[in-house]
């Protein structure tokens, strides 16, 4: 039985592509392939989504992420019982969660595993300083889902994000902060 998930998992995988927009670029990936973005200027953002079955193998404990609820949170867990912002996606799974990164790191990840959604949709709202950079619609294939979006950051960006995820409705399910701030200089070699 369990043989038969992980077999039903990976092939829906690998038939399963996910879909992003964003003002003056949009693009496709799936498993298998990824299509170049147009030329980055500031104004434009590159998003990219991958929904996937959460019945493929898991990844080590140590990627995984738990939402912890308090009382008024209570709703959000039943739809959204992960979310983390992460360094990197590996076997479909967060590699860490991040609540600050410096900006020689240009791209960062936004995963997400949905519950109870199935056949409907969620947005991963992007905002910086108040403003909307991006949202990313992300479409909820079983009962279980794990899906993820990416956003490029200009080096200047500097300061506080937070990324959403929002139901069909608009109302915002669960929100994670980081904080995008200047690398450090290397120290100077000594001899």
């Amino acid at each position: 039985m369990q043989s038969a998930r992980l077999i039903r998992g990976a092939l829906l995988g690998l038939l399963v592509t996910g879909m992003s927009y964003s003002a003056g670029a949009s693009e496709t990936i799936s498993e298998e392939m990824a299509v170049p973005a147009p030329a980055e200027s500031p104004a434009a953002s590159e998003e990219l989504a991958v929904p996937t079955p959460a019945e493929s193998p898991a990844a080590p404990a140590e990627a995984i992420i738990p939402v912890s609820a308090g009382p008024d949170e209570a709703a959000t867990v039943e739809n959204v019982s992960r979310a983390a912002v992460t360094t990197s996606i590996m076997d479909r799974e967060p590699v860490d969660s991040v609540d600050t990164l410096s900006n020689d790191q240009n791209e960062v990840f936004f995963f997400t595993e949905i519950l109870n959604l199935t056949g409907g949709t969620i947005t991963h709202r992007w905002e910086y300083n108040g403003d909307i950079m991006a949202e990313v619609l992300l479409e909820i294939g079983g009962p279980r889902w794990r899906t993820y979006s990416t956003k490029r950051l200009f080096e200047g960006w500097l300061g506080e994000w937070k990324v959403s995820v929002v139901d069909e409705s608009g109302e915002v399910l669960r929100s994670v902060m980081f904080n995008y701030v200047p690398a450090t200089p290397a120290a100077p070699e000594q001899e």
